[in-house]
């Protein structure tokens, strides 16, 4: 079988790049896939975006549509803080250079993004948890 090359175009801060990571995962290690990380760089530069209540009312339907089709979990604690903390500056360009970097240093960079993919949220909330 001819290999096959898996152009995966994602953003750390994407709520459905999230969703879709398990399907990331199960390619990756398939025989004759070959993952290819892109980064839309959704929220980068002027794109940032600050977190306002207009914001959280934007967001957590889809989020709630995104965990309701794809399974993938949102915790209590991104819906009621991260996502109501006007503080924090939504922004993809650290998380994308990190992956970028691991990939560049040690060939790490699936790994990298699967880690700011699918466990940013539980890292985010273990944060926030120990912060409020």
């Amino acid at each position: 079988m001819a290999a096959v090359t898996l152009h995966y175009i994602y953003d750390p801060l994407c709520g459905w790049c999230y969703g879709a990571a398990p399907l990331v995962q199960a390619a990756h290690p398939m025989p004759g896939v070959n993952v290819v990380l892109h980064s839309g760089g959704m929220m980068t530069g002027s794109n940032r975006h600050q977190v306002t209540p207009q914001w959280h009312d934007y967001v957590l339907p889809h989020d709630q549509r995104i965990a309701e089709l794809t399974g993938q979990p949102f915790g209590q604690p991104y819906f009621d803080k991260l996502l109501r903390d006007t503080s924090v500056v939504l922004d993809s360009a650290p998380p994308t250079a990190a992956v970028i970097a691991a990939e560049r240093m040690a060939n790490k960079g699936y790994e990298c993004c699967t880690m700011c993919n699918v466990r940013i949220m539980n890292r985010a909330e273990k944060s926030l948890m120990s912060t409020y």
